[in-house]
């Protein structure tokens, strides 16, 4: 490796806001990503990261917040009783 380090790069969370956001777009990753770019835009503020990037993201959280489904032993649902 020469004795280069790897560069620590910093990971995009998907919070309740871009959530919601999301949601307002009906899905659209690529709609949310343009409102992010203009949004940078406009505050010059950091630049957005990619649509993939941004898609592996929301299929991380929807992917967690559905795990249950794969083991629904491990869920206790009162709710259904």
């Amino acid at each position: 490796m020469c004795g280069a380090e790897p560069l620590e790069r910093g990971r995009f969370e998907f919070d309740d806001r871009l959530r919601v956001r999301l949601a307002y777009r009906r899905g659209n990753a690529a709609a949310l990503h343009r409102e992010l770019e203009e949004q940078a835009r406009a505050a010059s503020g950091p630049v957005p990261p990619t649509v993939k990037t941004l898609q592996r993201v929301i299929l991380r959280v929807l992917m967690r917040s559905m795990c249950w489904m794969r083991s629904p032993s491990s869920v206790k649902l009162d709710w259904l009783s």
